[in-house]
Parts: C-alpha cells; structure tokens; sequence
C-alpha cells in the first residue's frame, strides 16, 4: 500500500469520525504511519497489524487523536502553544508562562 492509498485512508476515516483534514495534513499523518510501521516492526510498538494498516489502527492511532485535538478549546489551544513555547526555551514567551505555571493556572 502506498502512502499516497494511507493518506485517502485516513481522510475517509477522520471524515467517518466527524472531524476533518486537509490533504497536507493527512500526507503529514500518512508519513507518521509510515515511521510508526517501520519501527512497529523492529519493536511491537502497538498491538495493531500495520502492513497495511487495519481499520483499527487508523482509527486509534490517527483518528481518536485527530478527533481529541478538535474537541480542545482555543483556550487550551493557546494554553498548550504557550507551554511548548517554554519548554522549547524560547525566551520571548511571556513570562510567568512556565509548564508548572501553567498547568497550576489551568487547575485553578
């Protein structure tokens, strides 16, 4: 299966699932399964069968996480932008932006 067939794949079941995805961002995904299949088999990194991959797989790997990532509110979008920002050690962050800051503010 080519990656080309794992990006329509994974179009057709985000879509499936209610969410969607642009062409980009599935040939994104699509290369992500590749690296996934390589490594899977070298160490059983999932229980899925990869080569192709199954329906399954696609949906709890690709899917469920795409569809999660919808559900975040721009709010937590903005949140977790600031966190990476910091983590990343880029200096222009607003300050008080720390990983602990944050989460702490988030709880509250």
């Amino acid at each position: 299966m080519s990656h080309h067939d794992d990006a329509s794949r994974i179009e057709q079941r985000v879509a499936l699932a209610g969410a969607r995805v642009s062409p980009e961002q599935a040939a994104g995904l699509a290369a992500y399964l590749d690296v996934l299949r390589k490594w899977n088999q070298k160490s059983n990194l999932t229980a899925f069968e990869l080569t192709p991959p199954s329906e399954a797989a696609i949906d709890r790997l690709i899917v469920e996480p795409v569809v999660a990532a919808n559900r975040l509110l721009p709010a937590d979008r903005l949140l977790r932008h600031r966190v990476r920002r910091r983590l990343a050690g880029d200096s222009s962050a607003p300050h008080g932006d720390s990983a602990a800051g944050c989460a702490r503010r988030s709880e509250d």
